[in-house]
């Protein structure tokens, strides 16, 4: 299951600024971050830089939304790939 990017920004915006995610949604974060292309950036393909560098803005601006106790549930379902990510491209939100 996808992370739902649109119902989270409508949650957010009927809710207030730092939402609470639920579990599956926290959860679906997660994988979305395990899963992140960790070499979009060295691709020769447009369309896969293009996909990567999307993606990337999409888990940034969720993470800059979410609270930091959202953001400990999300780390605490990372795996080592995951973490890997969060190194390289999410620590300043975390």
């Amino acid at each position: 299951m996808d992370f739902d990017y649109k119902n989270f920004l409508i949650k957010l915006r009927t809710e207030g600024y730092h939402s609470n995610l639920d579990e599956d949604m926290a959860q679906d974060l997660a994988d979305r971050i395990n899963n992140f292309d960790l070499f979009y950036e060295m691709s020769d393909d447009n369309r896969v830089y293009t996909k990567g560098k999307e993606e990337e803005e999409k888990i940034e601006n969720i993470l800059s939304q979410i609270t930091d106790e959202d953001k400990k549930d999300i780390f605490s379902n990372l795996d080592m790939v995951g973490k890997k990510v969060i190194n390289r491209y999410f620590e300043n939100f975390f």
